[in-house]
């Protein structure tokens, strides 16, 4: 099977759990989007061989946007330090972004997180609704 014509937007495709996830799509013979805030800064992390659009996460119209023309979106977000910022990035963030990857009919939407996994944060309200 070749995966040289489907392509897959990866939000978050610059952090800890991200990039690494880029990285194996592309390896895969995936073509990988990226959404970035900065392209430039993204580009000079990833390198080469990644199309890469501006966004963010909190504009609908910059998801729905880079969404176009996908066949999968994976979402790598980093919430906290603080329960606001949890609450922003875990939970709002990912159902903007699951609600325009309904709006833009991409067959797969996937997430991974590491939130809890630091002592810390293994009995806070995030990881009680991931358990």
């Amino acid at each position: 099977m070749t995966n040289t014509n489907k392509t897959i937007l990866v939000i978050g495709g610059t952090g800890m759990l991200g990039k690494p996830v880029a990285q194996q799509l592309k390896a895969d013979g995936f073509n990988v989007r990226l959404l970035a805030r900065n392209p430039e800064k993204a580009q000079k992390l990833v390198g080469a061989g990644y199309e890469i659009v501006k966004g963010d996460v909190d504009n609908t119209a910059a998801l729905k946007e880079a969404m176009i023309g996908v066949d999968g979106v994976h979402i790598s977000l980093k919430g906290g330090p603080s329960d606001a910022d949890f609450d922003r990035m875990d939970h709002i963030a990912t159902r903007d972004i699951a609600q325009a990857a309904k709006e833009k009919n991409v067959g797969r939407v996937t997430i991974l997180s590491a939130y809890a996994v630091s002592v810390e944060k293994a009995d806070t309200p995030g990881e009680q609704v991931k358990a």
